[in-house]
Protein backbone atom coordinates (compact mmCIF):
# COMPACT_ATOMS: atom_id res chain seq x y z
CA UNK A 1 0.00 0.00 0.00
CA UNK A 2 1.35 3.63 -0.90
CA UNK A 3 1.00 6.25 1.60
CA UNK A 4 0.14 9.70 0.37
CA UNK A 5 2.60 12.34 1.05
CA UNK A 6 0.76 13.79 3.67
CA UNK A 7 0.72 14.36 7.61
CA UNK A 8 -2.70 13.06 7.91
CA UNK A 9 -2.49 10.35 5.41
CA UNK A 10 0.67 8.93 7.84
CA UNK A 11 -1.41 9.80 10.85
CA UNK A 12 -4.46 7.66 9.66
CA UNK A 13 -2.22 4.75 8.58
CA UNK A 14 0.18 3.90 11.24
CA UNK A 15 -1.49 3.50 13.80
CA UNK A 16 1.11 1.12 15.63
CA UNK A 17 3.49 2.95 17.69
CA UNK A 18 7.00 0.74 17.08
CA UNK A 19 10.25 1.17 19.47
CA UNK A 20 13.82 1.77 18.30
CA UNK A 21 12.81 3.56 15.33
CA UNK A 22 15.74 6.45 15.09
CA UNK A 23 14.36 9.72 13.24
CA UNK A 24 16.73 12.37 12.89
CA UNK A 25 16.10 16.31 13.39
CA UNK A 26 18.64 18.47 11.88
CA UNK A 27 19.11 21.95 13.70
CA UNK A 28 21.79 24.80 12.87
CA UNK A 29 24.83 22.52 15.46
CA UNK A 30 23.78 19.14 13.11
CA UNK A 31 21.81 16.22 12.94
CA UNK A 32 20.68 14.76 16.18
CA UNK A 33 19.34 11.23 15.87
CA UNK A 34 16.85 9.54 18.60
CA UNK A 35 15.25 6.14 18.61
CA UNK A 36 11.33 5.60 19.71
CA UNK A 37 10.95 4.76 22.84
CA UNK A 38 6.76 4.02 23.74
CA UNK A 39 6.12 4.84 20.02
CA UNK A 40 7.20 8.30 20.32
CA UNK A 41 10.67 10.57 20.37
CA UNK A 42 11.08 13.50 21.83
CA UNK A 43 13.91 16.74 21.71
CA UNK A 44 14.16 18.05 25.11
CA UNK A 45 17.74 20.36 24.08
CA UNK A 46 17.21 21.97 21.01
CA UNK A 47 16.15 25.54 20.49
CA UNK A 48 13.08 26.97 18.52
CA UNK A 49 14.19 27.25 15.36
CA UNK A 50 14.06 25.98 11.28
CA UNK A 51 13.80 22.44 11.63
CA UNK A 52 14.92 20.34 9.16
CA UNK A 53 13.77 16.34 8.04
Amino acid sequence: MEIAQTYEAHQSACTQPMDNVTFTLTVSKGPLALMTSGGMVEWTDVAIETFGY
